[in-house]
C-alpha cells in the first residue's frame, strides 16, 4: 500500500473523530440552547440546529463508508 492511501485513511479517521467529538456535540448543544429560548415548534434557530445535526450525521456515515472502503484496501491477502 502506498503512502498516499495510508495518509488518506488517517486523514479520514481524523475527520470522523472531529465530526463525532466536536461538530456533532456542538450542533446538539445548539439544539438545547435554541429549545431553551421557548417554543421550539416555531423557532428558526432550533430548526436550523436540527438540520445541522442531520447534515453532520450524514457526513459521519459517509466518512465511515469511505474509511471502510479504504480499510479494505489495507488488508493483506
Amino acid at each position: 500500500m502506498n503512502t498516499v492511501n495510508k495518509t488518506s485513511l488517517a486523514d479520514w479517521k481524523s475527520k470522523l473523530k472531529t465530526l463525532e467529538e466536536v461538530e456533532l456535540p456542538k450542533a446538539m448543544n445548539r439544539i438545547g440552547d435554541a429549545a431553551a429560548d421557548g417554543d421550539w415548534h416555531e423557532n428558526a434557530e432550533y430548526e436550523d440546529a436540527e438540520t445541522q445535526v442531520g447534515v453532520i450525521q450524514a457526513k459521519i456515515e459517509e466518512v465511515k463508508d469511505i474509511i471502510k472502503k479504504l480499510g479494505k484496501g489495507t488488508k493483506k491477502s
